[in-house]
């Protein structure tokens, strides 16, 4: 079998690129069957690293074999096979750090600093880190250090895009409802006679405001209608609320003296503190969420999708 790849494979010029065609496509299915099985992080990696190593097991095997036949040749195909191997190797290096975990959450953070210093935030941009951190977390067997820096990121890019469409398309604003309240050190004093909602509202962003409950009982907001999601609270603080987490996005809140409540609908957190709250969590929700709304005194950024 050996002299027969030798002779299909490196007898003249024309043979040897059929055989790094071969190489090369079957590396890519090797590849393919790699990223299905969640052994690596992406099909492009996975196959050049297989098609490299196989289109060398090959010139090498036959060249090994026959040291004698057309050595000049064989030398040639060796070293041109070598090239090619070490190029498709540093391909798949480049791509690691292009797309690994780490670059994914530096991405992220990016998108946080945005945020946080009120610069204009790309819908798309986004979009694409989210679809990413989903692709790692939904195909690839990352744990560890690597998974909870995609599930951050994943949360942040979540909040992100929530964030930007409500400043950035004016259709999401209906009549009577296009409200985004923004300011430094502003306080909202809530007061009714009796509790209610101070908001139900959909296509809202605050940022950068102290709410404050007088009148206990009261929640916040609440997302309505019910499907809506882009309800985003940002850099504010929440003081002696009774509040929903569900269907609403909450990037850099501190909730204080709260009685919080979370029924399993979609959650999104993103830095946000805890401080001498209770917290009332549903029986169907994750177990590590369950953990982190009632155990963890640190900064929490998860969502309900990937909860880490």
């Amino acid at each position: 079998m050996i002299e027969a790849l030798h002779s299909f494979f490196v007898i003249d010029a024309k043979a040897r690129w059929r055989a790094l065609l071969w190489s090369w496509g079957i590396g890519t299915g090797v590849g393919a069957i790699l990223s299905l099985s969640e052994v690596s992080y992406h099909t492009l990696a996975s196959a050049s690293i297989g098609s490299s190593t196989i289109a060398f097991v090959f010139f090498l095997a036959a060249y090994i074999h026959s040291p004698r036949l057309e050595p000049i040749q064989g030398r040639r195909s060796i070293l041109n096979i070598a090239y090619a191997a070490s190029a498709l190797a540093i391909i798949a290096i480049v791509e690691r750090v292009l797309n690994g975990p780490q670059a994914v959450y530096a991405a992220a953070n990016e998108l946080m600093k945005e945020m946080r210093t009120g610069k204009p935030i790309s819908t798309a941009q986004a979009l694409l880190v989210q679809e990413k951190a989903r692709g790692m977390l939904t195909t690839n067997r990352i744990q560890g250090l690597s998974r909870n820096q995609v599930v951050s990121a994943y949360a942040i890019a979540k909040a992100a895009s929530h964030y930007s469409k409500v400043e950035a398309n004016p259709s999401l604003h209906p009549p009577n409802t296009n409200v985004i309240v923004s300011g430094q050190q502003t306080t909202f004093v809530f007061q009714p006679p009796v509790p209610m909602a101070m908001l139900r509202i959909c296509h809202i962003k605050f940022t950068g405001i102290d709410f404050i409950a007088k009148t206990k009982g009261c929640s916040l907001v609440e997302a309505y209608p019910p499907d809506c999601r882009d309800v985003v609270i940002a850099n504010s603080s929440v003081q002696e609320f009774t509040q929903s987490l569900d269907d609403i996005v909450w990037a850099d809140v501190v909730f204080e003296r709260c009685a919080l409540v979370y029924h399993g609908g979609q959650l999104t957190l993103m830095n946000v503190l805890l401080k001498d709250c209770t917290v009332d969590v549903s029986q169907n929700v994750p177990e590590s969420i369950r953990e982190a709304l009632l155990h963890v005194s640190t900064p929490i950024t998860t969502t309900s999708e990937f909860p880490g």
